[in-house]
């Protein structure tokens, strides 16, 4: 936000109409809802996906290693935590 007068107009002057959108009030309005939950649901995807292009060198522990205490994480916390913590986003769609 600092500097985003300066630029707006600067990209005006260019002839340039874009759609601004601030990441901030669309999360809190509740936009990104439909993507955090299959992020949610493919998370252990996500991960492997992660794996694959991680440097291992820079690891303690191998991709193996690790996975397990994701998924011990994960499964620790009661739905109803996970309910709770994600409610507030969850809820907020229009």
């Amino acid at each position: 936000m600092r500097y985003m007068t300066e630029f707006e107009q600067a990209v005006e002057q260019l002839g340039i109409r874009p759609r601004y959108v601030r990441q901030s009030r669309a999360y809190r309005d509740g936009l990104y809802v439909d993507q955090i939950r299959i992020a949610m649901e493919k998370r252990f995807e996500i991960f492997n996906i992660f794996a694959e292009y991680q440097i291992l060198e820079q690891h303690a522990k191998s991709v193996e290693e690790r996975r397990p205490s994701i998924s011990r994480s994960v499964s620790t916390a009661s739905a109803a935590e996970r309910t709770k913590r994600g409610s507030s986003i969850m809820t907020r769609r229009h």
